[in-house]
């Protein structure tokens, strides 16, 4: 295999720490780079394992959450227009959000559950 050097620049600290791993698995800062990073420009991170049940949880803490953000700014922008103060719309649409929010995280953990 032909090989070439690369050559960057960080701090003293970082350099050392990373010396310091380096001896304790007894490997090279080169072979540590070339395990690394198998693809230019990427990390390989076909290794990284994810249960269902995290990656279903995490999708539907996503979805919650972005649903609940949308109902929060839709509820406080008609409350304002339609003469409530902004104290009222504010309480009205945080009760809005967390209610859409905690229903639309559950409905899709569920939907997920029933595809598997």
């Amino acid at each position: 295999m032909k090989t070439k050097v690369i050559s960057t620049r960080v701090p003293e600290a970082f350099a050392k720490e990373l010396s310091a791993y380096c001896r304790h698995n007894g490997m090279t800062i080169s072979e540590y780079m070339q395990q690394g990073f198998s693809k230019v420009g990427m990390t390989e991170l076909g290794e990284i394992k994810i249960e269902s049940d995290t990656k279903e949880m995490l999708v539907s803490l996503g979805v919650g959450s972005m649903i609940g953000i949308l109902s929060y700014k839709g509820v406080y922008g008609v409350l304002t227009q339609k003469g409530y103060t902004k104290e009222q719309a504010e309480f009205f649409a945080l009760l809005s959000a967390i209610t859409c929010s905690l229903l639309s995280g559950y409905g899709v953990n569920k939907l997920m559950k029933a595809l598997r």
